[in-house]
């Protein structure tokens, strides 16, 4: 009489299937890891750190432009009062140096009188 090992096979037949049906399952998550690996784009440290070099240049140099243009109005207000204190210097020295264009001056600025 032979043993009978029909439960045994079925049990191994089993465990062989549900083997095969999990490395079939590994074998499609690996192929979508590397579907997805090979899309992907990688950027080496050198470009992201330029990158970012470039963006801290390009905000300080609009900040300092920015800077710069708010402060057109104080240049120009401070420009006019140098060219207000030079010209008055000037006809300072000017009427200091000859008197009789003082009173010419004088007589210039008084109103007429309408007649």
């Amino acid at each position: 009489m032979k043993p009978d090992t029909k439960d045994i096979d079925f049990i191994l037949r089993r465990y062989n299937d549900d083997q095969m049906k999990a490395i079939e399952d590994q074998h499609k998550l690996m192929a979508n890891v590397v579907y997805y690996i090979k899309k992907s784009m990688t950027i080496p440290k050198w470009a992201i750190r330029l990158f970012v070099g470039l963006l801290v240049c390009i905000i300080l140099v609009l900040g300092f432009s920015v800077y710069k243009v708010s402060r057109i109005s104080d240049i120009k207000q401070e420009a006019y009062g140098q060219g207000e204190e030079n010209t008055v210097g000037h006809f300072r020295a000017f009427f200091e140096a000859s008197p009789e264009a003082v009173e010419l001056y004088q007589k210039w600025r008084e109103p007429k009188s309408k007649k």
